[in-house]
């Protein structure tokens, strides 16, 4: 009685993630290093119960593990070896059927599937610590709220009668992102891997919107591989923080705040498979 009650409190004691390991796994996966020496990556998370990414360092796996996509995850996960930035990776993993749905969280099933997949590939341990540090808040440039002339309501309705051929949706190119008839959230998401920090926003807006943010990347700032079809940011562009202010009238306040940062404990080279 006292070894069942003693493992029931140590089974309540673990979070879902946790219970969920020897739940949560991918049936096949294939690993391989890419020696392509492109920049570009691509894949994720593919219906079928397919996790499918070509290119990506083990930096962006882990972020793509414990819900980090969004952002930059340079600033908000640290530690581990050199290559994890260095060495690029292919892989394929397939579960026994389609991911199971729930709210995508760290707790969800595929990343779940995956954080296993790291632990058991690469030897993956990770702990995560909070820490107080620098974030951008964004707020209205002006006291009035009024929004600038390149954030405008949208008159798309992209959920309940999408337009044919349709325009919603983010375009991104170097210098540039441009949205329409979306919420401003895909835009705050975006923001933290231009500028570094996390993103807070306290502007309140709420509803759809079509925006055109254009800038000239500072030096070191991140922005997507040049393409064919993109055009190249103008000399005179302004800076990211000047074009907020002037093309969508929102500007980002600097401040500090609790920020949780996952730390690599260990990361080893893959075995063949």
């Amino acid at each position: 009685m006292i070894t069942i009650g003693l493992l029931s409190m140590l089974l309540s004691s673990l979070t879902p993630a946790q219970q969920a390991t020897n739940t949560y796994r991918f049936d096949v996966a294939s690993i391989k290093v890419n020696k392509s020496g492109e920049d570009r990556v691509s894949g994720g998370f593919l219906p079928g119960g397919l996790y499918r990414v070509s290119n990506y360092p083990l930096r962006s796996l882990i972020a793509a593990a414990y819900l980090r996509p969004q952002v930059n995850p340079g600033f908000l996960i640290e530690g581990g070896p050199e290559w994890i930035d260095s060495t690029r990776f292919d892989i394929e993993a397939r579960a026994a059927g389609e991911f199971p749905t729930a709210p995508d969280s760290p707790n969800a099933p595929r990343r779940v599937m995956l954080q296993n997949l790291l632990a058991e590939r690469f030897g993956l341990k990770v702990h995560h610590e909070t820490r107080q540090g620098d974030v951008y808040v964004v707020t209205f440039s002006r006291p009035d709220r009024k929004l600038g002339p390149q954030l405008q309501a949208s008159s798309l309705d992209c959920v309940a009668t999408p337009p044919t051929p349709s325009p919603c949706g983010v375009k991104l190119a170097p210098g540039s992102v441009i949205g329409n008839g979306l919420a401003l959230t895909p835009l705050m998401n975006l923001l933290p891997r231009f500028v570094d920090r996390i993103v807070i926003d306290e502007t309140a807006l709420t509803g759809r919107f079509d925006y055109r943010l254009s800038w000239r990347p500072a030096p070191g700032e991140w922005m997507l591989p040049p393409s064919p079809d993109a055009a190249t940011p103008r000399e005179d562009a302004p800076s990211l923080f000047t074009a907020l202010q002037e093309q969508l009238g929102l500007k980002l306040e600097s401040r500090k705040d609790a920020i949780d940062i996952l730390v690599v404990d260990q990361a080893e080279m893959p075995k063949p498979n």
